[in-house]
């Protein structure tokens, strides 16, 4: 449902919003994020060093910023 009205949607809302991952704040957010993910994955059994390789490459899609 959430998906289908993020496409479905012409514009954002708040064109601001349209690019915040890329600010500073959003940077932070995603990369807070990605760390929590991989932690999380690694207490479920995932291997603590893939898991870590993982995070700069999940901060870089979320934010569109090279790796």
């Amino acid at each position: 449902m959430g998906l289908e009205m993020t496409l479905s949607a012409p514009a954002p809302r708040d064109p601001d919003l349209a690019h915040w991952h890329a600010t500073p704040e959003g940077r932070a957010f995603f990369t807070e994020i990605a760390q929590a993910w991989a932690e999380a994955e690694t207490a479920g059994g995932e291997d603590r060093e893939k898991m870590r390789a993982t995070v700069p490459n999940l901060i870089a899609f979320y934010t569109g910023s090279p790796a």
